[in-house]
Protein backbone atom coordinates (compact mmCIF):
# COMPACT_ATOMS: atom_id res chain seq x y z
CA UNK A 1 0.00 0.00 0.00
CA UNK A 2 1.71 3.13 -0.69
CA UNK A 3 1.85 5.66 2.34
CA UNK A 4 1.08 9.29 1.24
CA UNK A 5 2.25 12.48 3.27
CA UNK A 6 -0.15 14.90 4.64
CA UNK A 7 0.48 17.28 1.94
CA UNK A 8 -0.59 15.04 -0.55
CA UNK A 9 -3.78 13.73 1.32
CA UNK A 10 -4.97 17.30 2.24
CA UNK A 11 -3.84 18.16 -1.64
CA UNK A 12 -6.62 15.57 -2.32
CA UNK A 13 -9.63 17.08 0.08
CA UNK A 14 -8.86 21.09 -0.34
CA UNK A 15 -10.45 22.23 -3.81
CA UNK A 16 -13.20 23.64 -1.81
CA UNK A 17 -10.72 25.74 0.72
CA UNK A 18 -9.47 26.88 -2.80
CA UNK A 19 -13.10 27.60 -4.04
CA UNK A 20 -13.72 29.98 -0.78
CA UNK A 21 -10.24 31.34 -1.02
CA UNK A 22 -11.84 32.95 -4.18
CA UNK A 23 -14.96 34.20 -3.52
CA UNK A 24 -13.44 35.87 -0.75
CA UNK A 25 -10.44 37.83 -3.05
CA UNK A 26 -13.31 38.57 -5.49
CA UNK A 27 -14.93 40.82 -2.46
CA UNK A 28 -12.16 42.65 -2.14
CA UNK A 29 -10.46 42.38 -5.46
CA UNK A 30 -10.77 46.07 -6.31
CA UNK A 31 -8.97 46.98 -3.34
CA UNK A 32 -5.98 44.48 -4.35
CA UNK A 33 -6.42 46.24 -7.48
CA UNK A 34 -5.84 49.64 -6.58
CA UNK A 35 -2.62 48.58 -4.37
CA UNK A 36 -1.42 46.90 -7.64
CA UNK A 37 -1.86 50.61 -9.85
CA UNK A 38 -0.13 52.59 -6.71
CA UNK A 39 2.74 50.61 -5.98
CA UNK A 40 6.09 49.38 -8.16
CA UNK A 41 7.08 45.88 -7.51
CA UNK A 42 4.03 44.55 -5.41
CA UNK A 43 4.73 41.51 -3.05
CA UNK A 44 2.71 39.10 -1.54
CA UNK A 45 3.09 36.79 1.39
CA UNK A 46 0.61 34.49 2.37
CA UNK A 47 0.24 32.75 5.53
CA UNK A 48 -0.58 28.75 6.12
CA UNK A 49 -0.02 27.99 2.13
CA UNK A 50 -0.67 24.25 3.07
CA UNK A 51 -0.05 22.84 -0.63
CA UNK A 52 0.19 26.21 -2.37
CA UNK A 53 -3.01 25.89 -4.47
CA UNK A 54 -4.22 28.71 -3.45
CA UNK A 55 -1.76 30.68 -4.37
CA UNK A 56 -1.52 29.04 -7.70
CA UNK A 57 -4.91 28.40 -8.79
CA UNK A 58 -6.23 32.01 -6.88
CA UNK A 59 -3.43 34.62 -7.39
CA UNK A 60 -2.03 33.95 -10.35
CA UNK A 61 -4.44 32.25 -12.40
CA UNK A 62 -8.14 33.34 -11.75
CA UNK A 63 -8.23 36.87 -10.20
CA UNK A 64 -6.70 39.02 -12.17
CA UNK A 65 -4.02 40.38 -9.97
CA UNK A 66 -0.09 40.67 -10.96
CA UNK A 67 2.48 40.88 -8.67
CA UNK A 68 6.40 40.84 -9.08
CA UNK A 69 6.89 37.90 -6.45
CA UNK A 70 4.31 35.72 -4.54
CA UNK A 71 5.72 33.88 -1.18
CA UNK A 72 4.04 31.35 0.24
CA UNK A 73 5.01 30.23 3.71
CA UNK A 74 3.21 27.43 6.08
CA UNK A 75 4.67 26.04 9.52
CA UNK A 76 4.57 22.27 7.61
CA UNK A 77 7.81 21.28 6.11
CA UNK A 78 5.78 18.57 4.58
CA UNK A 79 3.34 20.95 3.18
CA UNK A 80 6.12 23.35 2.35
CA UNK A 81 7.82 20.86 0.34
CA UNK A 82 4.88 19.57 -1.70
CA UNK A 83 3.97 23.28 -2.65
CA UNK A 84 8.14 23.79 -3.81
CA UNK A 85 7.91 20.55 -5.89
CA UNK A 86 4.37 21.41 -7.91
CA UNK A 87 3.85 24.93 -7.85
CA UNK A 88 7.22 26.95 -8.00
CA UNK A 89 7.33 29.14 -10.82
CA UNK A 90 9.40 32.54 -11.76
CA UNK A 91 7.30 34.59 -9.56
CA UNK A 92 5.85 31.74 -7.10
CA UNK A 93 8.14 30.08 -4.27
CA UNK A 94 7.40 28.85 -0.56
CA UNK A 95 8.87 28.73 2.56
CA UNK A 96 8.80 27.48 6.02
CA UNK A 97 7.48 30.04 8.83
CA UNK A 98 6.10 29.92 11.78
CA UNK A 99 4.34 33.12 11.96
CA UNK A 100 3.01 33.20 15.55
CA UNK A 101 6.15 32.69 17.07
CA UNK A 102 8.54 34.98 18.89
CA UNK A 103 11.03 35.46 16.44
CA UNK A 104 10.34 35.11 12.42
CA UNK A 105 13.41 36.89 12.19
CA UNK A 106 14.10 39.43 8.65
CA UNK A 107 14.83 37.28 5.99
CA UNK A 108 11.91 37.76 3.77
CA UNK A 109 11.96 41.60 3.79
CA UNK A 110 8.47 43.35 3.73
CA UNK A 111 5.61 43.17 1.52
CA UNK A 112 2.65 45.43 -0.07
CA UNK A 113 -0.20 42.66 0.54
CA UNK A 114 -0.21 39.58 3.00
CA UNK A 115 -3.06 37.25 3.07
CA UNK A 116 -4.04 33.96 5.26
CA UNK A 117 -6.91 31.93 4.48
CA UNK A 118 -8.90 29.38 7.07
CA UNK A 119 -5.21 29.28 9.06
CA UNK A 120 -5.83 32.01 12.10
CA UNK A 121 -8.68 30.05 14.34
CA UNK A 122 -5.57 27.91 14.80
CA UNK A 123 -3.06 30.04 16.86
CA UNK A 124 -3.48 30.40 20.52
CA UNK A 125 -1.82 33.34 20.32
CA UNK A 126 -3.01 35.11 17.67
CA UNK A 127 -1.63 38.59 18.66
CA UNK A 128 1.29 37.32 17.91
CA UNK A 129 0.93 36.22 15.09
CA UNK A 130 -0.65 39.79 14.28
CA UNK A 131 2.11 41.00 15.44
CA UNK A 132 4.23 39.64 13.25
CA UNK A 133 2.15 40.44 10.08
CA UNK A 134 2.64 43.35 10.46
CA UNK A 135 6.14 43.44 11.10
CA UNK A 136 6.02 42.02 7.50
CA UNK A 137 4.06 44.36 5.70
CA UNK A 138 4.95 48.11 4.11
CA UNK A 139 3.73 50.78 5.18
CA UNK A 140 -0.46 51.48 3.71
CA UNK A 141 0.07 47.42 2.95
CA UNK A 142 -2.96 45.21 2.85
CA UNK A 143 -3.82 42.55 5.69
CA UNK A 144 -6.48 40.46 4.20
CA UNK A 145 -7.65 36.78 6.21
CA UNK A 146 -10.41 34.67 6.54
CA UNK A 147 -11.04 32.29 8.97
CA UNK A 148 -13.73 30.32 10.58
CA UNK A 149 -14.90 31.27 13.52
CA UNK A 150 -17.97 28.25 14.08
CA UNK A 151 -18.46 25.28 12.13
CA UNK A 152 -20.73 22.22 12.75
CA UNK A 153 -18.16 19.60 13.61
CA UNK A 154 -16.93 22.24 16.63
CA UNK A 155 -20.84 22.57 17.61
CA UNK A 156 -20.02 18.67 18.29
CA UNK A 157 -17.11 19.06 20.14
CA UNK A 158 -18.13 21.80 21.94
CA UNK A 159 -21.68 19.64 23.01
CA UNK A 160 -18.85 17.08 24.47
CA UNK A 161 -16.95 19.45 26.30
CA UNK A 162 -20.22 20.25 28.40
CA UNK A 163 -21.21 16.77 28.60
CA UNK A 164 -17.29 15.57 29.39
CA UNK A 165 -15.36 18.36 31.44
CA UNK A 166 -12.20 16.08 31.41
CA UNK A 167 -12.49 17.03 27.80
CA UNK A 168 -11.94 20.36 27.64
CA UNK A 169 -8.26 21.37 28.18
CA UNK A 170 -7.30 18.50 25.34
CA UNK A 171 -9.90 19.38 22.98
CA UNK A 172 -9.96 23.22 23.41
CA UNK A 173 -5.78 22.89 23.26
CA UNK A 174 -5.73 20.99 20.22
CA UNK A 175 -8.50 23.46 18.36
CA UNK A 176 -8.86 27.03 20.11
CA UNK A 177 -11.97 27.34 18.28
CA UNK A 178 -13.87 25.40 20.37
CA UNK A 179 -13.28 28.07 22.59
CA UNK A 180 -16.53 29.72 20.87
CA UNK A 181 -16.11 33.00 22.14
CA UNK A 182 -19.62 35.20 22.30
CA UNK A 183 -17.46 38.42 21.79
CA UNK A 184 -14.97 37.26 18.90
CA UNK A 185 -15.09 39.93 16.94
CA UNK A 186 -15.12 42.96 18.72
CA UNK A 187 -11.65 41.02 20.91
CA UNK A 188 -10.41 40.29 17.37
CA UNK A 189 -10.29 43.53 16.28
CA UNK A 190 -8.72 44.81 19.65
CA UNK A 191 -6.39 42.18 18.64
CA UNK A 192 -5.63 44.11 15.26
CA UNK A 193 -5.90 47.34 16.54
CA UNK A 194 -3.11 46.65 19.43
CA UNK A 195 -0.66 46.22 16.65
CA UNK A 196 -1.66 49.15 14.21
CA UNK A 197 -3.89 48.19 12.04
CA UNK A 198 -7.25 49.79 10.91
CA UNK A 199 -10.13 47.58 10.15
CA UNK A 200 -11.55 48.77 6.91
CA UNK A 201 -13.96 45.65 6.77
CA UNK A 202 -14.97 43.40 8.96
CA UNK A 203 -17.96 40.91 8.75
CA UNK A 204 -19.06 37.17 9.23
CA UNK A 205 -20.00 35.10 6.63
CA UNK A 206 -22.11 31.99 6.69
CA UNK A 207 -21.85 29.21 4.35
CA UNK A 208 -23.93 26.01 3.81
CA UNK A 209 -22.32 23.67 1.56
CA UNK A 210 -23.55 20.26 0.18
CA UNK A 211 -21.05 17.51 -0.19
CA UNK A 212 -23.74 15.28 -1.90
CA UNK A 213 -21.81 11.84 -1.13
CA UNK A 214 -20.72 10.31 1.73
CA UNK A 215 -17.18 10.16 0.25
CA UNK A 216 -16.33 13.32 0.05
CA UNK A 217 -17.60 13.90 3.99
CA UNK A 218 -19.10 12.16 6.15
CA UNK A 219 -22.58 13.93 6.63
CA UNK A 220 -25.15 15.60 4.65
CA UNK A 221 -23.77 19.28 5.07
CA UNK A 222 -21.05 21.23 6.38
CA UNK A 223 -22.40 24.66 8.07
CA UNK A 224 -19.45 27.34 8.11
CA UNK A 225 -19.13 30.59 9.49
CA UNK A 226 -16.19 32.76 8.49
CA UNK A 227 -14.73 35.91 9.90
CA UNK A 228 -13.59 38.10 6.93
CA UNK A 229 -11.22 40.47 8.02
CA UNK A 230 -9.19 43.61 5.58
CA UNK A 231 -6.98 45.61 7.21
CA UNK A 232 -4.88 48.36 6.07
CA UNK A 233 -2.05 49.07 7.50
Amino acid sequence: MEIKTIAEVYHQINALQTEFALSTVNKVKYLFLEKAQSAVGNRLIDIGCGDGRVLKEVFLENCGLKFSEVIGTDKSVDMVKFANDNYVNDKLNFHVLDIASSNIGDNFGTFDIATSYYVFHWFKDQQQAVNNVQKLLKPGGIFHLHFVVDFSIANFFGSLIKKYKSMEKPLTDAIPLLKQDPNFMENFKSVLEESGFNVELSEILGIDYDFKTAETYIGKSFKLLANHFLIIF
